[in-house]
């Protein structure tokens, strides 16, 4: 009897997991499209590497305070959702590789 309460728990958990991995697959991460950018020297990253949760949101901006690498010091960093034109124009600026 109670092997089989241990078992539903386990698929149960494992059908959560293959869901999650599923919506985080086709949405693109945890924040598609979203960039992360220094107030003081104006580098990018892509938010979802960073470990930044923005699904669904509905603002266009935030502002947090965080560790910028290029800077080496706590700075005041802008998450942004860059509009088509601008992420076509910053890709070719910056190479995205960093």
């Amino acid at each position: 009897m109670h092997w089989t309460f241990g078992y539903w728990i386990s698929l149960g958990i494992s059908a959560l997991l293959v869901i999650l991995w599923l919506i985080l697959r086709t949405t693109g991460g945890y924040a598609p499209g979203w960039r992360i950018r220094c107030t003081a020297c104006g580098q990018t990253r892509d938010a979802g590497r960073l470990g930044l949760i923005r699904v669904k949101a509905r603002s266009t901006e935030k502002r947090i305070r965080g560790w910028c690498s290029h800077c080496k010091d706590l700075r005041l960093l802008a998450v942004e959702r860059p509009s088509k034109a601008q992420a076509r124009g910053t890709q070719s600026k910056t190479g995205q590789n960093a």
